[in-house]
């Protein structure tokens, strides 16, 4: 016996849980979500004779009402409704008007429709708003939550080392080092993946920004002058980026195209390129996200030609790809 009433003490909630409708499921997880508001009306088809959009004009405008009370706006609404029957048929009249003595438009409502239910032939709608988003329209943000507005990101990446590639490559010709044993030669070694930096400003979906990175990479370049070749130079390189990020979803989870074009400066040369990737936001709340990013980048324009060999030219630009990981502060 005391084995059967532990069983059942156990397994009642799961049964209980199982025989739950989908709407019903939905129904108690929206009543107890602690981050939004929430305004319910229901509808009875029999009263508006069956007429679905009817009784959903009903529902929807008694749902906002009470979202509206319990947000705890100073809102007066107001409904009538006027049924009459006549030789078997009926004929409804709703009239329904809110106010907010507030001034406050309760933007981004979304609306849930469960059809038979709490009951069959009863249709209830549900009017949530999020308490962020509401937070934000109270001190005059219009702006959608989980959306950029003037922000600030600071990153940190690793990028391909594209514009030394060729240059790094390049080796002092064997007669020339047969011809010349005793003159020291700059490190011609290939460092593939550089660190890199990167500060941007932010508004909507525009992005504007500077990018700088540390090349630790010397290359042999031939000086004419002397007739000798001379260290390349490594040293720190910089990039300025406009850019438009593409986000088709408002979600905490976003997702998004990031587009750019480059003013590169590189080893005392320039180059301009363009870039396009897929990009990640986390929104820890609503104004603080953190971001990954991996862009692929192309070359438009050269730098003007360097000599690595007495015959032999070569010039820089902006092919690669580079990764980045890194914070946004938004809405100040």
């Amino acid at each position: 016996m005391r084995l059967a009433a532990l069983l059942l003490l156990c397994l009642g909630p799961v049964a209980a849980f199982a025989a739950q409708s989908p709407a019903e499921h939905t129904y108690i997880a929206m009543k107890q979500d602690g981050d939004i508001y929430l305004g319910e009306g229901v509808a009875e088809l029999k009263d508006f004779d069956g007429d679905k959009l009817k009784a959903r004009a009903a529902a929807k405008e008694r749902a906002r009402g009470d979202l509206a009370a319990n947000v705890s706006v100073e809102v007066k609404s107001q409904s009538s409704e006027k049924l009459e029957s006549k030789d078997g048929k009926v004929s409804d009249e709703l009239k329904s008007q809110t106010s907010s003595q507030a001034d406050l438009k309760l933007d981004n409502v979304k609306y849930l429709e469960l059809n038979d239910y709490p009951a069959a032939g009863q249709l209830t709608v549900l009017a949530s708003l999020d308490k962020e988003d509401y937070r934000r329209q109270l001190a005059g943000q219009g702006v959608r939550v989980y959306a950029p507005e003037w922000g600030v990101k600071l990153s940190l990446g690793r990028a391909q080392s594209y514009p030394y590639k060729r240059l790094a490559a390049n080796k002092v010709p064997d007669a020339y080092l047969a011809a010349n044993p005793n003159t020291p030669l700059p490190d011609s070694s290939l460092n593939e993946w550089i660190n890199t930096v990167g500060l941007d400003l932010d508004y909507r979906s525009w992005e504007m920004g500077l990018q700088t990175w540390s090349s630790n990479l010397h290359f042999p370049v031939w000086d004419p002058k002397t007739g000798t070749y001379k260290d390349g130079g490594g040293g720190v390189d910089a990039a300025f980026h406009v850019g438009y990020n593409w986000t088709p979803w408002k979600t905490r989870l976003q997702p998004f195209v990031p587009l750019q074009l480059t003013l590169a400066f590189l080893q005392n040369n320039y180059a301009t390129g363009y870039g396009a990737g897929l990009g990640l936001r986390f929104w820890m709340t609503d104004s603080l996200a953190l971001v990954l990013e991996g862009l692929g980048t192309g070359g438009i324009t050269k730098s003007p030609d360097i000599q690595l060999q007495p015959d032999v030219t070569d010039n820089i630009d902006l092919q690669g790809f580079q990764g980045t990981f890194g914070i946004l502060w938004s809405g100040f």
